[in-house]
């Protein structure tokens, strides 16, 4: 079980704090740092305004990939730092449970409406394009939907293919198994984020 699973059995509400791929990240400061869990090895970032990335089972050039996509913000490692952050989320030391993000216009959206599906739910791509209002949507949505960069609260692992079964998984169809089982004997209704969402300019 990865620590963030915790904040699921706890019912935690989050801010989305969006943020738009190619404004200025000048300013942005994200520390970031590698845990190791009984699931596994993961990586967390912390940017000055929340949670930035969560990527169970990271590979080699996944540091780079933080880099690349918060650039030209200020990144740098520490492992020791990042995981007491990580115990602040989970102890409540933190006012706010905020997920930073940052993306195209089109993802922002996708991953705000993935933060609508409660904890044990299931939707399908057709679903999803409907929750976006654009039922054309669909064939356009795997990329986005992949492209997520904080695993498990934003729960892309609760999109379905339409035909049956799980799918697959950017990191795992056997983690996205044990998610999707897990979820289902959570009570709470789970993460509702549309009623908290606000934007913020970078």
């Amino acid at each position: 079980m990865y620590p963030i699973e915790y904040l699921l059995d706890q019912g935690s509400n989050f801010q989305m704090i969006k943020c738009q791929r190619g404004k200025d990240h000048l300013h942005e400061n994200i520390v970031y740092g590698f845990g190791e869990s009984d699931s596994g090895s993961f990586l967390i970032a912390f940017s000055e305004q929340g949670l930035c990335w969560f990527e169970p089972q990271p590979t080699a050039d996944s540091s780079l990939r933080l880099i690349r996509c918060w650039m030209p913000a200020v990144v740098t490692r520490d492992d020791q730092w990042a995981q007491q952050k990580l115990l602040d989320f989970l102890g409540g030391g933190e006012k706010a449970l905020n997920l930073h993000l940052c993306g195209t216009a089109f993802q922002l959206r996708v991953w705000e409406a993935l933060l609508c599906i409660p904890c044990g739910g299931r939707v399908t791509y057709g679903d999803l394009a409907a929750m976006l209002g654009n039922h054309k949507a669909a064939g356009a949505l795997g990329g986005a939907v992949g492209a997520n960069h904080i695993a498990i609260l934003v729960p892309c692992h609760r999109v379905v293919p339409a035909a049956g079964g799980i799918g697959g998984y950017r990191w795992g169809s056997a983690l996205k198994q044990q998610l999707l089982d897990r979820e289902a004997h959570i009570k709470h209704p789970g993460i509702r984020q549309s009623s908290s969402i606000h934007l913020q300019a970078c």
